[in-house]
This record gives C-alpha cells, sequence and structure tokens, in this order.
C-alpha cells in the first residue's frame, strides 16, 4: 500500500517548501527515509535551510508525531523491511578533496579506514571512531643509529609497525616527533638516553616501544707529533702530547724503525733508516673521528771517511790530488801548510796551482751535517825540475865518426843513449862525447837530464851518416848506324845514391834523364855528342863518367829492328799525312776487311822485330828486364801490370827512337795521328777503316797470355802514347770504332808512318 508522506508540526510555509521538495508526489515507503532526509537538510531544520526553529522534523511510515527533543526523528517503523542511514562513503584520497573551511563535526565513513570520521576543528584532524574491521598496529620495533654516536654527528630513529597510521616519538632532552624515521643534527650529550615510539591507527595505540640507550662521544683530544728532526743516529725520543680525551698510538707511516712503547706519547724509536721517516701520532675516541698528527725524522747518514791519497813527491808547480770521492756527505779541500791554490776545491781530483818547493800538506774534509765531519791529510813535496835537455841539431855526414853537442845540465845530470841506428858513445855523461862506429842512414842519439822524482828532460840528435855514391860508368862510346838519330844510353844502375844524364857537349834531347838507360833523341844527322852520367849521394861528392855517341849520317831504307823486308809503298791519308800501305809483316794491300794475306805480323808494345811479332812464335812467362829480350818469344804476363818488360819502359817507341819496328824515317804513329784517321773515315767502323786509302784490315789480336782472339772480327792498332801502366790504341769492329787502353803484352797490328 503506498503512502503520502507525513510531516508533522511544521508550520504551513515549510511544510509547502517540504511538499516542492518532494515535488508533491507520492512516495513508497522504501524511499520514504531517503527523500525526507534530503528535504530536511534543505528545510531550516537542517543544515541548509537557514535559520533556528523550536520545531523539529519526523521521518515515519505512520505519522507518529517526531520526538520533542530531536530535530530529526526517523522511523522505519511500519517500513517492511528495516532501513538504515548511510552518510558519505569515500576514501581518505577523496576525504582530503574536501575543501576548507569543514565545519565541526563534518561526518564522513572513510572506507580506506573502514572507520567513521568526524571532522574536530580544534586539531583540525579526522577524529575515527566507530572503526568496522580495524586492527591496532603490531610487530612495532624503535631503533636508534648509530650507537654509540659522536657529539656533533646526525643521529637516526628508525621505526616500524603494521597497520600503523601515525607516529609518536619522546625521548630526552624533550624530544618528540611525529615523524616514522626522524632525525636529530649536531647531537649533543645532552641527547643521551632512550628513546620511546608509540605507533597508532584509527582503532587505537600499540603499546609503546623503546630503543636501547644511546651513548653519545666526546671528540678525541687533537693530535700533537712533536716537531721534526734532523739527527745523526739511529734512536730517538719521540715528542707526542697526552691525550686528554681518547687514547694515542703511535704508527710508522714511511721508512725506517722501531716504536719501543707505541701508546706512549714519549716512545723511544730504535733502527731507523737514512733519510726520511715517517711517524704518525693517533688519538682515538671511537666513534668519534681520529685525530692524527705526523712527524718526520730525517736520519742523516756519517760522512764518508775522508781519505786524502798517498803523499807525492813532484816535480812542477802543479798537482791532482786524489782524494776519495764522497759517497755521503761533501768533500772539501783546504790548504794546511805551505803554498798552492786549490783550482775546485769540491772535486776529491782537484787540481792544484802555485805549488812551492818543498812540503805542502793539504787536507780533504768530507762533513754530512749534523754527523761529525771525516778529515784526512796530504803532503805534496815541490822538486825543481831538471834542466831542459838540448841535444844539439842534427847532422848530416858522410863519416863513421862525429861530436855530440848536447847543453850542460845545470839542475840534475845528463846522460847520452843510443835510440835508433848504429854508434859507439865514448863518454855517455859529457854533453859533447865523441861517437865512433856510426852506420849508414840515420843514427839517433839522446841526451836525457833527469832529477828524481822529476820527470827527466830529453832531446833527440840525428846523426845521418851518407855512403859513397856508387861509381858511375856512362857505358862506351857509340858509333850510330848510318842516317840514326836516336841512340840508347847504357849508365850503371846506381847501388848507393841517384843518377842523372846531363848533355855537357853537343845537341841531344835526353828523354829520361834518371834512368840509366835512357833514350836519346834530337842527335845530329852527323857529329858527336859528349853525354855525362852523374851518380850523387846527399853530402858525399858526386861520381861522374862521361860517354860519346857519334853519328854518321843517312842511309839507304833499311829496317833498323830487323824484320821481313817487305816492299816501301807510300799512300798519303785525308789528313795529308803518309804511311806505308799495308800493316808490318804483311805481304800485300787488303782486298777486304778480312784479308788474311794483309793482317801482317802482331807487335807486343815498345819491342823491335826480333820474331816475337810472327803469329806462331813461342811464348815464355819470363819479362824482360831490358828492351832487348834477346829471344823470339812471345812474353805472356798475366800479373799487373801486364807488360813484357820489367821494370816499364815509356821511352820505347817514342819518334823513330828505341825499337822502333818501322823501316829507316817510318815510325809508330802518335794517338792523335791514328784518331785523325779514324775521324776521316766516312763511316766509324770496319768499313770506313778498309774503304780509307788505308785499307785497314780485321787482322785481330794476340793477347797477354798468348792467345789469338778478334781474327776477322776487330782491327787492332797500336799507337806510341802510353797511359799509365798501358799504351793507346786504335780499335774498330763492324759497328763501331773508338781509341782506347790496352795492355802493353797485348799483340797488336802496326801501321808506320813517315
Amino acid at each position: 500500500m503506498k503512502k503520502t508522506t507525513k510531516i508533522t508540526n511544521s508550520p504551513d510555509r515549510y511544510r509547502k517548501k517540504l511538499n516542492k521538495c518532494t515535488k508533491k508526489t507520492k512516495v513508497t515507503l522504501p524511499k520514504l527515509l531517503y527523500v525526507g532526509l534530503a528535504c530536511w537538510l534543505l528545510s531550516p531544520f537542517g543544515g541548509v535551510g537557514g535559520g533556528l526553529f523550536a520545531q523539529n522534523v519526523g521521518i515515519n511510515a505512520t505519522g507518529a508525531i517526531p520526538n520533542p527533543s530531536s530535530i530529526l526523528d526517523i522511523d522505519d517503523t511500519g517500513i517492511p523491511t528495516g532501513k538504515g542511514l548511510l552518510v558519505p562513503r569515500m576514501t581518505t584520497t577523496r576525504r582530503n578533496t574536501i575543501t576548507a573551511p569543514i565545519p565541526e563535526s563534518l561526518l564522513i565513513y572513510n572506507t580506506t579506514t573502514q572507520c567513521f570520521e568526524a571532522w574536530n576543528q580544534a586539531t583540525t584532524t579526522w577524529v575515527a571512531f566507530g572503526c568496522i574491521g580495524c586492527t591496532v598496529p603490531s610487530g612495532v620495533t624503535a631503533s636508534v643509529t648509530p650507537t654509540p654516536i659522536c657529539v656533533g654527528s646526525t643521529l637516526t630513529l628508525t621505526g616500524g609497525a603494521s597497520n600503523a597510521t601515525s607516529w609518536n616519538w619522546t625521548g630526552p632532552n624533550g624530544f618528540t616527533s611525529t615523524l616514522q624515521n626522524p632525525t636529530i643534527t649536531n647531537i649533543t650529550t645532552a641527547g643521551v638516553g632512550v628513546y620511546t615510539l608509540t605507533a597508532s591507527n584509527a582503532c587505537a595505540a600499540a603499546t609503546p616501544v623503546n630503543t636501547a640507550s644511546l651513548v653519545v662521544s666526546a671528540p678525541p683530544t687533537v693530535a700533537v707529533a712533536g716537531a721534526d728532526q734532523n739527527i745523526c743516529a739511529t734512536a730517538v725520543t719521540l715528542a707526542g702530547n697526552a691525550p686528554t680525551v681518547g687514547t694515542g698510538t703511535w704508527t710508522l707511516i714511511a721508512g725506517t724503525g722501531t716504536i719501543t712503547t707505541s701508546g706512549s706519547p714519549t716512545s723511544g724509536i730504535t733502527g731507523l733508516g737514512v733519510g726520511a721517516n715517517t711517524f704518525r701520532w693517533t688519538i682515538a675516541n671511537a666513534p668519534c673521528a681520529a685525530s692524527t698528527d705526523d712527524v718526520v725524522i730525517t736520519r742523516t747518514a756519517p760522512p764518508t771517511v775522508a781519505v786524502a791519497g798517498a803523499d807525492q813527491n813532484i816535480c812542477a808547480t802543479t798537482a791532482t790530488l786524489a782524494g776519495n770521492a764522497a759517497v755521503v756527505g761533501t768533500g772539501t779541500w783546504t790548504l794546511i801548510a805551505g803554498t798552492g791554490t786549490i783550482t775546485t776545491p769540491g772535486s776529491p781530483t782537484s787540481g792544484i796551482t802555485g805549488l812551492g818547493v818543498g812540503a805542502n800538506t793539504f787536507r780533504w774534509t768530507i762533513a754530512n751535517a749534523p754527523c761529525v765531519a771525516s778529515t784526512d791529510d796530504v803532503v805534496i813535496t815541490g822538486v825543481a825540475t831538471p834542466t831542459v835537455a838540448a841535444a844539439g841539431v842534427d847532422q848530416n855526414i858522410c863519416a863513421t865518426t862525429a861530436t855530440l853537442a848536447g847543453n850542460a845540465a845545470v839542475v840534475g845530470t845528463g846522460t847520452w843513449t843510443l835510440i835508433a841506428g848504429t854508434g859507439t858513445i865514448t863518454t855517455p855523461g859529457s854533453p859533447t862525447s865523441g861517437i865512433t862506429g856510426l852506420g849508414v842512414g840515420a843514427n839517433t842519439f839522446r841526451w836525457t837530464i833527469a832529477n828524481a822524482p822529476c820527470a827527466a828532460s830529453t832531446d833527440d840528435v840525428v846523426i845521418t851518416r851518407t855512403a859513397s855514391p856508387t861509381v858511375a860508368a856512362a857505358g862506351v862510346d857509340q858509333i850510330l848506324a848510318c842516317g840514326l838519330t836516336v841512340a840508347t844510353l847504357a849508365g850503371n844502375a846506381p847501388t848507393t845514391g841517384t843518377g842523372n844524364w846531363t848533355v855537357v857537349a853537343g845537341t841531344a834531347t835526353i828523354t829520361t834523364p834518371t834512368s840509366a838507360t835512357s833514350g836519346v833523341t834530337g842527335l845530329a844527322g852527323s857529329g858527336t855528342v859528349t853525354l855525362r852520367w852523374t851518380i850523387t849521394n846527399a853530402s858525399c861528392t858526386p861520381s861522374t863518367d862521361d860517354v860519346v855517341i857519334t853519328t854518321v849520317g843517312s842511309c839507304p831504307p833499311t829496317f833498323p829492328c830487323g824484320g821481313t823486308v817487305i816492299p816501301i809503298v807510300d799512300v798519303t791519308s785525308p789528313t795529308g799525312r803518309i804511311w806505308m800501305d799495308r800493316n808490318l809483316g804483311a805481304s800485300q794491300v787488303a782486298t777486304s776487311s778480312t784479308d788474311a794475306a794483309a793482317y801482317g805480323d802482331l807487335y807486343q808494345w815498345g819491342r823491335c822485330s826480333d820474331g816475337h811479332e810472327k803469329r806462331t812464335s813461342g811464348t815464355t812467362a819470363t819479362l824482360s828486364p831490358t828492351n832487348t829480350p834477346g829471344h823470339p818469344n812471345f812474353i805472356t804476363a798475366g800479373g799487373a801490370p801486364n807488360d813484357w818488360r820489367s821494370p816499364q819502359n815509356n821511352g820505347l817507341w817514342q819518334g823513330g827512337g828505341i825499337n822502333n819496328p818501322c823501316p829507316t824515317g817510318y815510325r809508330i804513329p802518335t794517338e792523335p795521328e791514328l784518331n785523325a784517321e779514324r775521324l776521316s773515315w766516312a763511316t766509324s767502323n770496319a768499313a770506313g777503316a778498309f774503304a780509307s786509302p788505308l785499307k785497314l784490315p780485321m787482322s785481330g789480336e794476340r793477347s797477354v797470355m798468348g792467345a789469338l782472339l778478334g781474327i776477322g772480327t776487330i782491327g787492332w792498332y797500336w799507337s806510341s802514347a802510353v797511359t799509365g801502366v798501358g799504351a793507346r790504341y786504335l780499335s774498330f769492329n763492324i759497328s763501331i770504332s773508338a781509341m782506347v787502353s790496352r795492355n802493353r803484352a797485348d799483340g797488336m797490328s802496326v801501321r808506320c808512318i813517315k
């Protein structure tokens, strides 16, 4: 059955408002209470409508008058099912969004804590009551860290509990805090004691829990290790300060040393090492930071024991000291007695100048403060120097005896000795002693003036005895064959001395004046010339001998050096020179570059036509000491200077002179003459050589070892020119031509020129 809401004991004007609130709508009983409460809240009797009235409001289904003591009387009598009153429900987070000002006793139900909460304006907090399913905090813990703690440090209190929503700490010195984990900075000794934590929630507070009693320690006394020390010992006493608060301890930080009583501020130290040794004085009072201070005890090693060196006897105004090097410390020289200037006082081997004659005492001191210095003395005795020795000027004589000329010794004693050569000193102690039995050559005698312990003064004299020169022999007089204007001299080779040819009378040119067998050119066509052979040897009288050479005029053409007589036919080359038309020894003029009949003989440079030039001649390895070997063999020369003659003779084949193999009036061409001929050819090769008026064939050569080479492929033609130990020649083949050098023992072709 539906009933209309009935509100009693209300003025008509408010009843109209309430009817308007309900929109004058009939409601069912289940909704009655909710609608009535809402309307009440909007009425002047509730919290919304405004003013205070003596009337009250009842919400029921029976129409009963509300209780006169209540503003709102809600009765569920007559409602089929029981009903309750719902206040606003919200979480703590939602609750905290209610804006201020919050009225006193504002009521909510906190779904987070499961408690009814009302606002307490005096404490500005929500007060919980009527909690549903709430649990008192449990497992409460409380601790302080660190403990013990040093004055001035920060203390941390740590709380823990299950289901706690608020915390309350109390402790010494009036300490309180509502933080779960509060801190106390710059703690003092007033903070000593027990701290208590009460953990609470909306239900109730747990039993208070105490921390362990907090211990607060004072900082240790500031450590003072004492002043640094420099000592010269292995033991010392430390000088730390005695601690007022805490305990002191010595430790070795660096270096070496044994602390005898580590806890004593004035402990002894033994076994100190050389150098810096650092010890630390630590005063500790845990848990406060320890105070430390270091002291450095520097042990200085004793100086090296000074050794000034052995005493000296010297013969000079300068000397060198011989002190030992200071391994530890610094050395210094000082003059104790006598005279002398120390050039470098800090050097153990300092020089001394200005030494006086007699004893001079010098002291070597090695110091290494603060240790006691070590000293040692040396005596240097100065001795006068001997007279400077003068042995006299060197002598060149041509005799077996001589007289020395040394100076007299003013200080010291003089003595002659033989140093080199031969000779007998008749009076060694006399500066003008005689000498007998002098040997040929340099004889060295030494004049020594000594005054021990000074260094002796010496001087040498060389007496050179020259042997008499070899007796000169110029050879027998010569009468030359008709037409010859050259000759070879035949003087004797000097065993002692040096020979030299000169023209005494007549006209002639001596090619090698110092050679006993020199060639002579430029002789007059008819007449005589006198040549002198002089052998000299330094200071001795020279030995001389003369030879007369007679020339007898011109003769019919002949081969003065022998050889095969061939027809003499002249040809004129483009250079304007006159040549023989064929090679020496050839039977005909060449018809081609390889015409064997035109090859001719092969001559060793400088030799006569004695048969060696034949291509089939025998060989010998014996070198000739003269210009005429005296046999027809080809002389092989397998070693330097590769010449058939020993010694070499550069005067051979010069002009129409010694060993000229050409017919009378002809000679060996010079290098320029041969080269000018080569340069006149149409082509610089074998073809050009054959095409020239000389018809030169490729006649080959005979090597220094006697083998025939290059026959028909190369042409080799001697000139009269020498170069070093060799000689110059013309070479050509089918490709090129050139002037080159060759060993004098080689056999090559000869083409004569006028």
